[in-house]
């Protein structure tokens, strides 16, 4: 287990976690604002193998499982890409938990624990165009929009912005 709130753990995925995840990452509401392409049951263990190698050090690949405390019910995931000077973060909360505040708990620890394990990043989340639920999300977080990138389709959101810090 990596973290706690009051409602969910987050974790590495397990195997028991592969039916949920293909449910939620082919339903067109939970992939239409996401770049990823892992969908069949061999991709989605493959990410899975992924998620249990995950360390959160430098120069790394991370995924997690968002899940219910009370039932370890995987819920969504959480994608966290550690470079050279900054954090990338992704997420996905399945279809059937909408709207009940989970991504916004999960990423408000998510972000804090980034942010005091490498506190000279920026921690940058990309978001789609159309994609309101998540640009309010992350401005509830803190994010800042600090441009558009055609090239990519996507608005980057920013915290601990390293702009801010040069003087």
């Amino acid at each position: 287990m990596l973290l706690t709130t009051e409602r969910l753990i987050i974790r590495k995925m397990e195997l028991k976690d592969i039916n949920e995840i293909f449910d939620y990452r082919n339903d067109e509401r939970c992939y239409k604002f996401q770049s990823y392409t892992s969908k069949t049951k061999k991709e989605l263990e493959s990410l899975i193998d992924i998620s249990q190698n995950s360390t959160l050090r430098r120069n790394s690949i991370n995924q997690f499982a968002i899940c219910l405390k009370e039932t370890d019910q995987i819920v969504g995931e959480i994608y966290v890409n550690i470079g050279k000077d900054n954090v990338a973060i992704g997420y996905t909360v399945s279809y059937k938990h909408f709207r009940k505040g989970f991504a916004y708990e999960a990423l408000d620890k998510i972000v804090l624990l980034l942010h005091n394990l490498y506190p000279e990043y920026e921690i940058i989340a990309l978001v789609h165009p159309g994609n309101n639920a998540s640009n309010k999300l992350l401005e509830k977080l803190g994010f800042i929009c600090e441009e558009f990138i055609e090239q990519i389709d996507s608005f980057v959101y920013v915290k601990y912005s390293l702009k801010n810090k040069i003087k």
